[in-house]
């Protein structure tokens, strides 16, 4: 049996591993790890002049199955790929996001999921939340900025 202990913002987090030949359910953050098409559609726009023939973000995304504690509130990271163009929906590349690689704040609760892909900062990024069916995961993301605010619904798709 191995016991480990993490401490972040004043919680305890624990985890307990033990040889056993009976299956082990995956956690939640485990069965978002993977591949996955990934296509983002712009709703609107906040004082931004929208691209005169916007199409769909598409691409892929994939989340390593190791996590880390991040942020003050316990947070739990997954390294990140992301590889989608956003210039055919937005006219532009997503503010302040690494697509080379990054580490996304991932939370799920029963079929929610929220992902934060730029948790480092605040005043930029790429944000989403959604609910997962099977091997999909649907719902609205946000780009907040300075001047301008981009809105719009995604959908990710694990591949196989």
């Amino acid at each position: 049996m191995r016991l480990a202990l993490a401490l972040s913002g004043g919680f305890v987090a624990i985890g307990v591993a033990c040889n056993s030949r009976s299956a082990v359910p995956m956690t939640p953050l485990a069965e978002i790890a993977g591949v996955w098409n990934a296509e983002f559609v712009v709703d609107s726009f906040i004082l931004a002049q929208r691209p005169p023939h916007s199409a769909p973000a598409v691409g892929l995304v994939t989340f390593a199955d190791t996590t880390r504690l991040a942020g003050a509130r316990g947070e739990l990271a997954m390294a990140t790929t992301m590889s989608v163009d956003f210039r055919p929906a937005l006219g532009r590349r997503i503010s302040c996001l690494d697509s080379a690689g990054t580490e996304t704040t991932v939370a799920v609760r029963n079929d929610s999921v929220h992902l934060n892909f730029t948790p480092h900062v605040a005043d930029c990024g790429l944000h989403a939340v959604g609910h997962r069916h099977g091997d999909t995961i649907s719902g609205r993301w946000v780009e907040p900025g300075f001047a301008t605010l981009s809105l719009g619904h995604f959908r990710l798709v694990r591949r196989r």
